[in-house]
């Protein structure tokens, strides 16, 4: 199970990362909002999240 939230975690991290890098900002901002709530939902280990 830890090894799935790690892998939800990287996922989020190189979306937000290809976003800041300009990659259709404006575009992608509900996106960035989404992976945001995710990365939130995550890291308080809600059992509604699952892999």
């Amino acid at each position: 199970m830890a090894g799935v939230t790690a892998r939800m975690l990287c996922e989020v991290a190189s979306r937000v990362n290809n976003v800041l890098k300009g990659e259709g900002f404006s575009n992608n901002k509900k996106e960035v909002h989404f992976a945001q709530l995710m990365f939130v939902r995550n890291s308080r280990r809600s059992p509604h999240v699952r892999g």
